[in-house]
C-alpha cells in the first residue's frame, strides 16, 4: 500500500504520542499473553437489546446547545436539566466520515504494541480505530462489509461502543452534539430538518431527545484491547489512520467529566471512579462488572433470577451470555460513567 504525504508527515508525530497515551492507559490493562485470543471476535448479531428509558413529553425545552434536536413538543426520556454544554457548538468536535487505514504490519512500526482500541470484527472484515486517533473525533461513520456502521469513542468516559447506524432501514450519519450527559457522549442523526434530529446517549444506546426518543441503536460485538494482542492475531487488519493523534485531555479523564457534575459520589463508592467495567443489563437489572476482579475462564452468575456465563480470555476479552448462548451487550468503560447512567446498578464480586 503506497503512503499519501500526509501519512508520511503524520508518522513522527504518531510514535511520540501513542507512546505518551499508551503509558497512560496501560496501567488500567494487566499484563496479557503474547498469542491473542479469538473466542470473542464473532460476527454474531443475535444480541439481547438494552432497557428502554421511560419516554416524557414536554411542550418546550432550551438545550444548551441548539440545532441537534427539536426544542418544541419535544419526547425524552432523560432530564433536559442534567444535560451540559461541552463546547460552544453542534459539530464542535468533527466526526470522521471518509475513515482512511492502514494494514496492520504497516502500523506495527508506528503503533505501540500496548496501544488501545476498538477491535471488531464484522463478516468476515477486521478492524482497529486507536483511541488516540479517536480523542480528537469521537466518531467514525464507517462502512464495513457494505454495512454501515457507527463508531463511537468518549473519552471522558472511556466508552467504545459500535452501533449499526441505519434508522427504518436506511444509512444515516450521525454527528457529535457539543453536549455531555451524566459525562458522556451525546450524538445525534444528521437530517435536513431540525425536527428529524434527535439526541442519542453513547453510553444508553438510546435516543434520549426527539421524536425518537426511547428508540435503541443495534450494539455491533467488539472489544477494547491492546494493539499487539490484535494484530497478533489480524496482521491484515485495517487500522483507522485519520484523525490528529493527541489527548486534548491529558488523561486525567475523570477530573475533567467531574466538572460536568455527574450523578457520582466518588467517597461513598466501593469502587474507584475510573475502575474499568463491564456493564450489562439482564432482565431489565443493570450490572457492572469489574474489570479487575474478574478471573479469566468462565464464570457463571445469576442476576434477576436469571443465569448468565462470562467468558473472559487470556487477552483480557470478555463475553457475557445467556443460558441459550444469545450475546448480551457489555459496555465497556469507567465505573462512574455506569453508575451515573444506572443509579439501581449492582456490582457484580467473584465472593458471590
Amino acid at each position: 500500500m503506497e503512503f499519501g504525504l500526509r501519512y508520511k508527515v503524520m508518522v513522527g508525530a504518531v510514535v511520540g504520542v501513542f507512546f505518551i497515551v499508551s503509558l497512560t492507559l496501560l496501567f488500567k490493562y494487566e499484563s496479557t499473553s503474547d498469542q491473542a485470543g479469538t473466542e470473542r471476535f464473532t460476527t454474531a448479531k443475535t444480541v439481547i437489546p438494552q432497557a428502554k428509558g421511560e419516554v416524557q413529553f414536554a411542550e418546550r425545552i432550551k438545550l444548551p446547545v441548539s440545532g441537534s434536536a427539536p426544542e418544541q413538543d419535544v419526547k425524552h426520556t432523560i432530564s433536559i436539566e442534567d444535560i451540559r454544554r461541552g463546547c460552544a457548538v453542534r459539530d464542535c468536535i468533527p466526526a470522521v466520515d471518509r475513515p482512511e487505514f492502514m494494514l496492520a504490519t504497516e502500523m506495527s512500526s508506528i503503533l505501540q504494541d500496548d496501544s488501545i482500541g476498538i477491535a471488531l470484527a464484522y463478516q468476515g472484515e477486521h478492524r482497529f480505530y486507536p483511541f488516540p486517533m479517536l480523542e480528537t473525533h469521537e466518531l467514525v461513520n464507517d462502512t464495513v462489509a457494505g454495512d454501515p456502521l457507527l463508531i463511537t469513542y468518549c473519552p471522558l468516559c472511556g466508552t467504545g461502543i459500535v452501533f449499526e447506524r441505519t434508522l427504518d432501514g436506511e444509512p444515516v450519519e450521525f454527528g457529535v452534539s457539543g453536549m455531555l450527559w451524566q459525562s458522556n457522549l451525546l450524538m445525534y442523526n444528521r437530517a435536513s430538518t431540525i425536527d428529524e434530529r434527535n439526541l442519542w446517549s453513547q453510553v444508553l444506546g438510546e435516543a434520549v431527545v426527539g421524536s425518537r426518543a426511547g428508540e435503541a441503536l443495534v450494539v455491533v460485538p467488539s472489544d477494547i484491547m491492546r494493539f499487539g494482542d490484535w494484530a497478533a492475531v489480524y496482521p491484515e487488519g485495517l487500522v483507522l489512520t485519520t484523525g490528529s493523534p493527541k489527548d486534548p485531555y491529558g488523561g486525567e479523564y475523570y477530573r475533567v467529566a467531574s466538572s460536568f457534575g455527574p450523578d457520582f459520589d466518588a467517597a461513598m463508592s466501593s469502587l474507584e471512579p475510573d475502575a474499568y467495567v463491564y456493564g450489562v443489563i439482564v432482565s431489565g437489572q443493570p450490572l457492572a462488572i469489574p474489570r479487575a476482579t474478574l478471573p479469566e475462564g468462565v464464570t457463571r452468575y445469576e442476576i434477576a433470577d436469571t443465569a448468565i456465563k462470562i467468558t473472559r480470555t487470556a487477552t483480557g476479552v470478555v463475553e457475557v451470555t445467556d443460558t441459550e448462548g444469545l450475546l448480551i451487550p457489555d459496555i465497556e468503560g469507567f465505573w462512574f460513567s455506569w453508575a451515573a447512567a444506572h443509579p439501581d446498578t449492582m456490582v457484580w464480586s467473584n465472593e458471590s
